[in-house]
């Protein structure tokens, strides 16, 4: 038997329908929507009084090479701004549930879904080969089974990889939070992008792998000085400018405003085998880039 709904909630579906037309700027299919049944009374007990629940609208949505920049404003549409800077083409597959009776909640909306991409730009860095399911509940936005690497633009192959979680606090906006597993990844690209700011940056060269957590404000995720982090790298063939090339094994280290901390970084070098050093070292990332070196043996 056909749902009969009032004439609000008519509206309500309406509004919603149109919104989803927006969105994909494709014909809509028939729409899904659920209500609650009436549960019967029970003879001498009086009936508990239902909370109301949102009334959902399900739509798939597929977006195959889409810019970036049109897929970020759909969502911002909607009331659910995701504070990033990238451009490119990206292939989006997403299963939406629109909260027709609390449009404007975009708390309350939920999505699930996968995105992928050749190549394109998040922030400074050129991500290559990128894969992620991602879902969108209660405000937050969770990125996971995240894979890729990202390239370096004075290498022909930059070659190296990164896998991940993720996590951003949109509604309202809260924190970033990653975990990410690094093996052999150009690590030019990312001093590149937190030295911006610097006048005359030294160029920096090698590669990098290991395990890194960080927590920080959203809309500070660019900036390292708003970083907690805890993380255990490798470095190989590391050079700053001509400097003679290093290995080095940081063990567990901490970043606090802007600042590596670690108690023992096992460092060697492919050009002198005599080198071969236990460090405690305190290292500034941006601004002077002073460092202190405790030599264990």
């Amino acid at each position: 038997m056909p749902i009969q709904l009032p004439r609000p909630m008519l509206l309500q579906v309406l509004a919603a329908s149109l919104l989803g037309l927006y969105f994909t700027l494709l014909p809509l299919p028939t729409h899904r929507a659920f209500a609650q049944q009436p549960v019967a009374a029970q003879p001498g007990v009086k009936p508990a009084r239902p909370q109301a629940k949102p009334l959902y609208w399900a739509k798939d949505w597929s977006f195959q090479n889409i810019d970036v920049q049109r897929l970020l404003s759909r969502f911002r549409s909607i009331g659910i701004p995701i504070p990033i800077d990238a451009a490119g083409i990206v292939s989006v597959e997403v299963d939406v549930s629109v909260p027709v009776t609390t449009l404007a909640d975009a708390r309350a909306y939920r999505m699930r879904g996968h995105i992928e991409a050749e190549r394109f730009r998040l922030e400074s860095l050129l991500l290559e080969d990128f894969d992620a399911d991602f879902r969108y509940t209660d405000g937050v936005i969770r990125f996971e089974n995240v894979s890729g690497r990202w390239a370096d633009a004075n290498l022909a192959n930059s070659g190296g990889s990164f896998q991940g979680d993720a996590s951003a606090e949109l509604v309202p906006r809260g924190d970033f939070r990653a975990s990410v597993t690094a093996t052999s990844l150009p690590i030019s690209p990312v001093h590149v992008h937190f030295a911006s700011a610097q006048t005359d940056p030294k160029p920096i060269t090698g590669t990098l792998g290991g395990r890194l957590s960080f927590q920080t404000p959203l809309n500070q995720l660019s900036q390292i000085t708003a970083w907690t982090a805890n993380a255990d790298l490798q470095l190989e063939d590391f050079r700053v400018g001509e400097s003679l090339p290093l290995n080095a094994v940081t063990g567990p280290l901490q970043i606090r405003a802007g600042v590596i901390h670690a108690q023992s970084v096992k460092v060697t070098s492919p050009a002198m085998p005599e080198i071969q050093l236990d460090l405690a070292v305190q290292i500034e990332l941006i601004g002077r880039q002073r460092f202190q070196f405790r030599v264990r043996g």
